[in-house]
């Protein structure tokens, strides 16, 4: 399992940025179903769950609802 020290939004916001960058570039040479290019999408899907859920807590500690992801 990967694991990221991210500590703030902005942070998520640019390793979302960065990963979804790679993947797009992997996809490129390897095409779309390229197993690197697979395994950038599932670090990009576990970045982008992580977001979520910090989201989430961040929304509780203030008291507010986070709605879901479209």
């Amino acid at each position: 399992m990967l694991e990221w020290e991210v500590v703030d939004k902005n942070e998520y916001l640019m390793c979302i940025h960065e990963k979804r960058t790679e993947m797009i570039k992997i996809a490129q040479t390897d095409g779309l179903n390229g197993e690197l290019t697979i395994q950038a999408s599932q670090e990009l899907d576990h970045l982008l769950n992580a977001y979520h859920n910090y989201l989430v807590l961040q929304s509780k500690h203030r008291g507010r609802k986070v709605g879901t992801i479209a």
